[in-house]
């Protein structure tokens, strides 16, 4: 990228994943000492001062500003996709030198690619046919926008599937859900496979996590999409198996299949078949594919899906709602979960009508791990037991549910009735209010006055502290405790490790106790941290406030949380004056308590209605009222 790179507003608002109007009103509301970059004579801005600009006031919603407009530039300088494919090859060499292309002898290059790939199974093809000399210095730029040369080649390789895949990618979301789901089957001493590099994002997801480091890879199969997987796992120095597709892929017990069916009938039951043979004892498998394959009419090839359930290795069939697909694509997809030691009784649900939301995506997950495991102890919500027999000789959808199929309860209607009695216990228990004593009395001579925070930064009363630049996929769960923009809206910090979060970052600043974190991109948010220690990921920052300042911690926090979407100057916030700040924090910190007991007790009825749908209608249990006597 060079100095006399500019962009429009309207880019502008693009690269930072906001609405045009939004960038305008940057222009007409600047934030006080860092005024937005001025225009060109054209109307344009210099690129540069506006990176520079987010990366000093924070604002926007995308955490790699610098990285993506490299990537715009690359995308909209008309290159063709062969071009594309070309520069991904080039960062896939700048892993293995491991330093600038562009300070390399073409030469010297290519031997360390060939010494790499000797047998051309990954990258040697693509590289030999490249003009590197043109291509050096434009990878180089890439990986240096980019946290690391794995990222700037995942972008790349997101931009050249969407523009050459037939199948479209999945979405982040659901790729994240199908990643947890298959951590959660893999055993210990299981493998991972990805038939045919067709799951690759789920893989490379996957191995983003520290746990999973050591476990062993397989691919199976050939062509563009192996080829390319193989590539991907190379950059982050990884290596797998490489069976034939048709061969016995001689799997360690407890490995997990990942698989992602095209849409052509015939090739995907062709994918089927071969992956059933695989499925030997104590082998699962996710199949994603779409609906109108895995769960639908298929006509005359309807008997050949028959063959696979028939063979009792399907044990759940998922039709999941639209928006799965990443680059706005539509259309419904499925998912089978398949074991190599399951039983004539499989689980079916419906899903397309319901948005796949966090919540959903967790009783899902769930769901599917109670059902690989056959752990009869678990509440099994969203799907539902059906004999193989109904299922085979169905005209409709797999997963339409008719009234006279014969459902068994995930669990005993024993432990139900003890579940319901435990949680009605709970309700009719009653707790001390923590604002039970508190009384309000009027003080005389004493009005409401606002301060605002910008004028205590000029008095040096309140400062704020940028959050450190994290790459948070990449921490595993740990004891130490991290604030990201995602844990201020859920109201609690992120527990990961300790040891790879200070490789990451080792001059992190951690908060104090009292300071309050907040982020200001879209909806403000904000919690008063009052354990300090906790380091806080960027795009979310920490206010400090002086002991001198005239307000409370809690107040300022309390105050934000009420903005709406778009008011993240900061410097601008009103807010109440404190005559005594420790009072008003303590009664701040009553009300938080209130408010954390009346969440609770929200829980326990939303678990309550769960179990009580599941076993009260079809009669399984019971609820009787005693009525009182009368003087009782």
């Amino acid at each position: 990228m060079t100095t006399q790179q500019t962009l429009s507003l309207g880019q502008i608002a693009r690269l930072c994943h906001v609405k045009r109007a939004v960038a305008t009103m940057w222009l007409k509301r600047p934030v006080s000492g860092a005024p937005f970059p001025s225009p060109s004579p054209t109307g344009r801005y210099a690129a540069d001062e506006v990176l520079d600009w987010l990366e000093r006031t924070g604002r926007g919603n995308n955490p790699q500003p610098r990285l993506d407009l490299a990537l715009e530039t690359t995308f909209n300088a008309g290159r063709g996709t062969k071009e594309m494919q070309a520069l991904t090859a080039m960062v896939a060499a700048r892993s293995i030198v491991d330093c600038p292309l562009a300070s390399m002898d073409t030469e010297d290059l290519l031997d360390a690619v060939e010494e790499a790939d000797p047998d051309d199974d990954w990258l040697w093809s693509e590289v030999e046919a490249l003009d590197v000399e043109r291509l050096s210095h434009e990878a180089d730029a890439l990986v240096e926008a980019a946290w690391t040369t794995s990222d700037a080649h995942d972008r790349l390789v997101q931009e050249v599937t969407r523009r050459t895949a037939n199948t479209p990618r999945l979405a982040e979301d659901f790729v994240a859900l199908v990643s947890t789901a298959a951590k959660a089957l893999l055993s210990p001493g299981g493998e991972l496979v990805d038939v045919n590099g067709t799951a690759n994002d789920v893989l490379v997801n996957l191995m983003r996590d520290e746990d999973l480091q050591d476990v062993g890879l397989v691919l199976p199969g050939e062509g563009a999409g192996h080829r390319m997987t193989r590539q991907r796992l190379a950059v982050r120095h990884l290596v797998a198996r490489t069976p034939s597709f048709d061969d016995d892929w001689q799997l360690a017990e407890g490995s997990v299949i990942l698989a992602r069916l095209e849409s052509d009938v015939h090739a995907a039951l062709d994918d089927l078949d071969q992956l059933s043979l695989q499925l030997a004892p104590g082998t699962r498998a996710l199949v994603i594919g779409p609906a109108q394959i895995l769960v639908d009419p298929l006509g005359s090839s309807t008997s050949r899906r028959d063959a696979v359930l028939r063979d009792h290795l399907v044990r759940a069939v998922v039709r999941l709602p639209q928006g799965l697909l990443a680059d706005g694509a539509r259309g419904h997809l499925a998912l089978w979960l398949m074991d190599g030691t399951a039983d004539a009784r499989p689980f079916v649900g419906d899903l397309s009508g319901t948005p796949l939301n966090s919540a959903l995506r967790q009783r899902l997950l769930d769901d599917l791990v109670a059902v690989a495991q056959k752990d009869s102890r678990r509440c099994i919500e969203l799907l539902h037991p059906v004999a193989l027999p109904s299922l085979l000789t169905r005209s409709r959808s797999l997963v339409t549910l008719g009234q006279t199929v014969p459902v068994g309860l995930p669990s005993a209607p024993g432990d139900d009735a003890a579940k319901i009695q435990q949680l009605l216990t709970r309700l009719t228990v009653s707790e001390p209010s923590p604002m039970e004593g508190i009384t309000a009395r009027v003080a005389t001579g004493r009005t409401p006055s606002l301060v605002v925070l910008g004028e205590l930064a000029h008095q040096r009363l309140a400062k704020v502290v940028s959050g450190t630049r994290l790459n948070v996929e990449a921490l595993p769960e740990g004891s130490s405790r991290l604030w990201t923009a995602a844990g201020l809206a859920r109201r609690a910090p992120q527990p990961v490790d300790m040891l790879q979060l200070t490789r990451q970052a080792p001059e992190a600043k951690v908060t104090q106790p009292g300071d309050v974190v907040f982020c200001s991109t879209g909806k403000p948010v904000a919690q008063v941290d009052d354990e300090g220690s906790a380091v806080v990921a960027y795009p979310a920052r920490v206010l400090r406030l002086d002991s001198r300042a005239p307000i409370s911690p809690r107040s300022v926090a309390a105050v934000i949380n009420e903005l709406p979407a778009g008011c993240g100057a900061w410097r601008t916030w009103q807010v109440p004056i404190a005559r005594d700040r420790r009072a008003t924090d303590d009664t701040l910190a009553l009300l938080e308590r209130c408010e954390r007991q009346l969440q609770d007790r929200q829980n326990v009825v939303d678990e309550l209605r769960r179990v009580v749908m599941r076993c009260v209608p079809c009669g399984a249990v019971t609820l009787t009222t005693t009525e009182k006597k009368e003087g009782q």
